[in-house]
C-alpha cells in the first residue's frame, strides 16, 4: 500500500509515522541522543585496551570482544534496541575505529557510524618496566645437568598455551629460563601449568622490599624456583639396588620418568618424589651428546641380530628387536670408552638406542639443523596430543628457540 509523505509529498510504503526516510531521518529527536565520537584508551607498550576501573585486557583488532567493549563504552548506545553492528574498514594509524550500527525504533531502522578515537594512555605494568619496577615476582625453571631437549619442549608447550602471555620479560639462563610476573597470581598460575607436564621440585621466597606499618601492607619480591628432574629421553642411567646398580635408559619424560630395565627389559616409573627424595642413588652415566653414529651391514631377522660399524671399520654383532634395513643408520652408546664414576659391569660394549631418521629435516633458513634439535623434533611426534601443530617446529631456528619466547 503506498501512500504521501505527509512532509515533502512523495509517495511511499506504509509505515507508522507516514514520512519518507529522508524526512524521518531529519526530523527524528532520537540521532541527535546518540554519541557520535568516544574515546578509548589502548597502552602503546603493551598494546591492550583500557577496562574501567583499572584493568587492562588484549583485544584482537575487528574481534566481536572489542566491538562489544566499544559499544559500551558509547554510554548513549546502551539505551538504544541495536539489531546490527559490525566494524567499517579504517587504516591502522588514523588512530580511528569506525562501527556502523543499526537501529530499530517504531518500525524504523536507522543506520548510524559510531567513531571511537583512540588514545594512548600508559598502563601500570608499562609504567613500572620503564621505571626498572618491573616484577613481582620470578619462576625460575632449573634443570641440573641442563637439557636442550627439555626446554625446547618447554618453549613449545609454553607457546602452545599462551601461558607466557601475562610476563613481562622472559630471560634465558644457564641451566634454565626466568619468567618474570607483575602479579604474584600470574606467577603461581604458570607454575600450576609446568607442574601438569613435569616432574618437579618447587621452592618459594621472598623479599621484603617495603612496608607500610600504618596501613598494614608491604611490598614483597617472590621468588619461585621449579627444579626439573634431569633425566632426559635417551639417557643411560645407572640406579643403585642394594649394593649394586642396575642399568636403565629412560623412554619418556612427563610429570614421572618412564625407564627400560636393561637386562630384564621391565619399565620402571619414577616420580619427582622418588627422586629428589633420593638423588644420590641416581648417576647419569651417557646422554644423547655421547652417541656415535653406526651403520647397519647386515640384517638377521632369524636371531633378531644386526651387524653395525663405524668410522673405526670396527664390525660390531648386537641383539635388538628394533625393526631395521640395511644401511640404515643409528644412534648407539660405546661403553667401552667412558669412565664411568660408578663400578659397572656391562654385557656389550655398544648400546643401541635409537634409529637416525632417514629424511634430513631441513629448518626454515635452509639449513641441517644440529643432532641434538633433530632428536627433539622426533621426539615431539609423541605428543600431537599436547601440540596443536607439529609442523611449526621444523621451521624454527635453532639457535633462536629459547631467545624467541620474548616476542611470541
Amino acid at each position: 500500500m503506498e501512500i504521501l509523505c505527509c512532509n515533502c509529498g512523495i509517495e511511499i510504503e506504509f509505515n507508522n509515522k507516514n514520512m519518507c526516510s529522508n524526512c524521518i531521518y531529519t526530523s527524528s529527536n532520537l540521532l541527535q541522543k546518540i554519541d557520535k565520537t568516544t574515546i578509548i584508551e589502548t597502552c602503546r607498550g603493551c598494546e591492550r585496551y583500557h577496562m574501567p576501573p583499572s584493568s587492562w585486557r588484549h583485544l584482537q583488532l575487528g574481534s566481536h570482544e572489542l566491538l562489544i567493549h566499544c559499544l559500551n563504552k558509547n554510554r548513549s548506545a546502551k539505551t538504544l534496541n541495536i539489531t546490527d553492528s559490525n566494524f567499517i574498514y579504517t587504516e591502522e594509524h588514523s588512530k580511528m575505529l569506525i562501527i556502523e550500527i543499526k537501529i530499530l525504533d517504531e518500525g524504523v531502522e536507522y543506520v548510524v557510524n559510531l567513531q571511537f578515537k583512540i588514545r594512548n594512555r600508559q598502563c601500570g605494568d608499562c609504567m613500572r618496566a620503564e621505571s626498572k619496577q618491573f616484577w613481582n615476582s620470578v619462576v625460575q625453571l632449573r634443570q641440573h645437568p641442563a637439557s636442550k631437549r627439555t626446554f625446547w619442549f618447554v618453549e613449545q608447550l609454553v607457546s602452545n598455551h599462551n601461558a607466557h602471555m601475562e610476563t613481562t620479560n622472559i630471560k634465558e639462563t644457564k641451566d634454565g629460563i626466568d619468567f618474570f610476573f607483575t602479579k604474584k597470581n600470574s606467577a603461581i598460575k604458570l607454575v600450576k601449568f609446568l607442574t601438569n607436564f613435569f616432574g618437579v621440585q618447587r621452592k618459594d621466597s621472598n623479599r621484603l622490599i617495603s612496608e607500610d606499618r600504618r596501613n598494614n601492607t608491604c611490598n614483597n619480591k617472590n621468588t619461585y624456583c621449579i627444579e626439573l628432574m634431569p633425566f632426559c629421553k635417551d639417557d643411560l642411567v645407572a640406579i643403585k639396588n642394594k649394593s649394586k646398580y642396575d642399568l636403565f635408559v629412560v623412554n619418556k619424560m612427563n610429570t614421572f620418568c618412564t625407564l627400560t630395565n636393561l637386562k630384564t627389559k621391565k619399565t620402571k616409573l619414577i616420580t619427582s618424589k622418588d627422586y629428589f627424595s633420593n638423588k644420590d642413588q641416581y648417576v647419569i652415566l651417557q646422554r644423547s651428546k655421547d652417541f656415535i653414529e653406526y651403520e647397519v651391514l647386515v640384517v638377521n631377522r632369524h636371531n633378531k641380530s644386526i651387524s653395525i660399524t663405524n668410522d673405526n671399520e670396527n664390525i660390531i654383532e648386537i641383539q635388538t628387536d628394533m625393526e631395521l634395513e640395511v644401511d640404515n643408520k643409528v644412534y648407539c652408546y660405546d661403553l667401552s670408552i667412558k669412565n664411568f664414576p660408578i663400578d659397572c659391569e656391562f654385557d656389550e660394549t655398544v648400546l643401541l638406542i635409537r634409529k637416525v631418521p632417514n629424511v634430513p629435516i631441513k629448518l626454515k633458513d635452509g639449513n641441517t639443523p644440529e643432532r641434538e634439535y633433530g632428536l627433539f623434533l622426533e621426539d615431539i611426534e609423541q605428543y600431537k596430543d599436547i601440540f596443536e601443530s607439529i609442523a611449526e617446529h621444523r621451521e624454527t631456528p635453532v639457535e633462536n628457540l629459547v631467545k624467541q619466547l620474548n616476542c611470541l
